[in-house]
């Protein structure tokens, strides 16, 4: 289970990458395009909640309490990360779109 609870890590860390493009994409591309930004937003933050609700359920299974702790705690640092990131790119879209009616 140890090594079950690396590949949603590695997603996390993936969707945590991802968010560079999507910022982007959000600030400073095709404003006609801006829905798709939020749209790879909202994907990425329903990708995070996934794979960090596998991490959970792979921790629920590992015996070695050291482990669990420091692999949960990774992954309640990068989905908060990412929850903030989302929150912001949606944050910022919503507000230009406003701004373009």
């Amino acid at each position: 289970m140890k090594g079950a609870t690396a590949v949603p890590l590695s997603v996390l860390e993936a969707v945590s990458d991802s968010l560079e493009l999507i910022e982007l994409a959000a600030k400073k591309g095709n404003v006609n395009s801006l829905s798709d930004a939020g749209v790879g937003g909202l994907c990425a933050r329903a990708a995070a909640e996934g794979a960090f609700y596998n991490v959970l359920i792979n921790l629920a299974e590992v015996k070695d309490e050291k482990f669990v702790s420091k692999n949960r705690k990774k992954a309640e640092e990068l989905l908060e990360k990412i929850s903030q990131r989302t929150a912001l790119v949606a944050s910022e879209i919503r507000t230009t779109l406003a701004e373009k009616l």
